[in-house]
């Protein structure tokens, strides 16, 4: 049996297991999702920042990927046999911020 390549595991993330909070993700899949992650995110930054369009098109691939970020980190953490809750902080960190920053662009 061949090994998956890590643009495989990447688009596995994306397409079949992309709202997949069950079962395990490997040391390889999680690290090739968060590999082509960065570059994509690294690249729309690049094209967002020659634009001067103001970091929209971060924010709409951040919310793109935001599920199967979520959903690979949670098969991750039950790899590692760790509590897979501790993934689900991570959004909720920035919700009480918003508020504060809608005052501030008044």
């Amino acid at each position: 049996m061949q090994e998956k390549g890590l643009f495989e595991y990447f688009t596995d993330c994306i397409t079949l297991k992309l709202a997949d909070f069950d079962g395990r993700a490997r040391r390889r899949e999680y690290w090739g999702y968060v590999l082509f992650y960065s570059i994509i995110a690294f690249a729309f930054i690049f094209i967002d920042i020659l634009l001067d369009l103001g970091l929209v098109l971060p924010k709409i691939v951040s919310l793109i990927f935001a599920l199967p970020s979520l959903a690979v980190s949670v098969r991750r953490l039950h790899a590692r046999v760790l509590y897979p809750l501790w993934a689900y902080p991570y959004p909720r960190c920035f919700l009480p911020a918003l508020p504060l920053y809608r005052r501030q662009r008044v």
